[in-house]
C-alpha cells in the first residue's frame, strides 16, 4: 500500500513537472513569434530614388579667328551666342576691333568667328569667302560674309545686327512692316520714324530686300 502511494505521488510530481515545461516553453513560443511579427511590421522597404533621365544639349563645332588670344575650333551648345565663342577662345586680343561683331549673334554648327584687328583690312579670303563665315566680320559688315539682310524679313535679333538699330528702333521697323506693308526699297526703310538719312548711310550697304 505505502508502496502504490508512493508510486501514485512520483507520478503525479512528473506530471506536473511536465506541464510546467509545456507551459513555459508555450509562453515562450508565443512571445518569439510577437517579437518576430513586430519586427516585421518596423521593416519598411527600402525604395531606391531613380535619377530622373536629363535632356542632353545639342553640341556644334565653331572656328575663332583673328584677334583672339587662343584662336581654334571650339564645341559649344546649339544655342550658343558670338559672345561665348570668344570666352573659350580666351577673349579679344588688346588690339582687336569688335566695333562691327555683334556679340549678341547666335552661331551655327560650322561656323567661323573672325574678329579684325584695329586698322585691318579685311577681305573675302581672309575670312575664307564661305557660308561658314558667316559668324565672322567683314569690315563693316556686322552679318559677316558679305551678306545682306532682307529687312522685308528680318527678325527683331536680326535687325539688332544692324549699326545703330536697338531695341525701339528694331520694333520700329517690324512695327511698320505690319502696318503699312512690305518695304518696296532699302531707302523705305527712312519712313521708319526714328530713322534718317546719317542712319540709313550706315546701314544701306548691309541691306536689301526681297
Amino acid at each position: 500500500m505505502k508502496k502504490c502511494i508512493w508510486l501514485w505521488g512520483v507520478s503525479f510530481w512528473l506530471i506536473l513537472s511536465l506541464n510546467g515545461c509545456s507551459g513555459d516553453s508555450y509562453f515562450e513560443s508565443s512571445k518569439d513569434m510577437e517579437t518576430v511579427e513586430a519586427a516585421g511590421e518596423d521593416e519598411t522597404p527600402t525604395v531606391e530614388a531613380e535619377t530622373p533621365d536629363t535632356t542632353h544639349t545639342q553640341k556644334f563645332f565653331v572656328q575663332v579667328a583673328g584677334a583672339v588670344n587662343h584662336p581654334g575650333v571650339y564645341e559649344l551648345d546649339s544655342d550658343a551666342r558670338v559672345f561665348e565663342a570668344i570666352a573659350l577662345a580666351g577673349g579679344l586680343c588688346e588690339d582687336a576691333d569688335d566695333k562691327s561683331i555683334n556679340q549678341a549673334a547666335l552661331l551655327s554648327d560650322g561656323q567661323k568667328v573672325y574678329i579684325p584687328k584695329v586698322g585691318e583690312e579685311l577681305t573675302e579670303e581672309l575670312c575664307d569667302g564661305t557660308e561658314a563665315s558667316q559668324g565672322g566680320a567683314l569690315k563693316g559688315d556686322p552679318l559677316g560674309g558679305g551678306g545682306l539682310l532682307d529687312i522685308n524679313s528680318a527678325s527683331k535679333e536680326e535687325l539688332l545686327s544692324l549699326p545703330g538699330i536697338g531695341e525701339a528702333k528694331a520694333a520700329a521697323i517690324i512695327a511698320y512692316r505690319q502696318e503699312q506693308g512690305l518695304f518696296s526699297s532699302p531707302e523705305d526703310i527712312k519712313k521708319v520714324s526714328g530713322i534718317g538719312d546719317g542712319l540709313y548711310k550706315k546701314i544701306s550697304d548691309l541691306i536689301c530686300v526681297r
